[in-house]
């Protein structure tokens, strides 16, 4: 089996990136696959949003389905408390950088991600906040100090812009997006019929794998 990469374009405060977690989960099981994720910065400059109600009335029946199809759960502290309270935000750029951190100091940006999704959308966590970013990272098990020395002086922009550039190379628009390279090949995988489905999300990956 040649060595693959898979490189997931998504950004930190999408619902449907939270929907295909369970994928992205799945696939970091297969051997000789590679995942590389490339953030994009959804939520970022003049997109920064507070929940007002307007937004509420956008996001809301996006989550709903999204939870509907892909079983991912929605707390009552994000449905009840967060998206009511006007001064959290929507602002991925933060959650960019701590993501990046946690890659860079002990290779667990997809762990981080994946961590800060659950304090989203279950536990309804201010995740754009400097301080609840730090606080996730020490109950992960990374070095709090370091975490935020790192975290401090960790720049987005060049990463989000780099994401960008690929994006337009591959033609490529929504979150997320998962695209296979093989022999410099790219290859874009069909990912939305395997919502709540995890195990066959893997399969058919594994079937590209040889």
């Amino acid at each position: 089996m040649e060595n693959t990469t898979l490189h997931y374009i998504y950004d930190p405060l999408c619902g449907w990136c939270y929907a295909a977690t369970p994928l992205i989960s799945a696939a970091r099981t297969l051997d000789g696959l590679t995942i590389q994720a490339h953030a994009g910065g959804m939520w970022t400059g003049a997109n920064v949003k507070r929940f007002t109600p307007e937004l509420r009335a956008m996001v809301v029946p996006g989550d709903q389905r999204i939870s509907e199809l892909s079983g991912q759960p929605l707390g009552e502290a994000y449905l009840n408390q967060l998206i009511f309270d006007d001064t959290a935000r929507l602002d991925s750029e933060p959650v960019i950088r701590a993501i990046l951190t946690a890659e860079h100091i002990a290779q667990r940006g997809l762990d981080m991600h994946r961590a800060l999704q659950i304090a989203h959308w279950v536990q309804g966590r201010h995740i754009s906040r400097d301080d609840v970013l730090v606080e996730i990272a020490g109950e992960m098990g990374l070095d709090v100090i370091e975490f935020d020395r790192i975290y401090k002086i960790t720049q987005a922009t060049a990463h989000i812009e780099n994401t960008r550039k690929l994006m337009a190379r591959l033609n490529v628009q929504g979150f997320p997006s998962l695209i296979l390279e093989q022999n410099g090949q790219f290859k874009r995988i069909d990912h939305g019929g395997f919502y709540g489905h995890a195990d066959e999300f893997k399969a058919r990956l594994a079937s590209l794998l040889v």
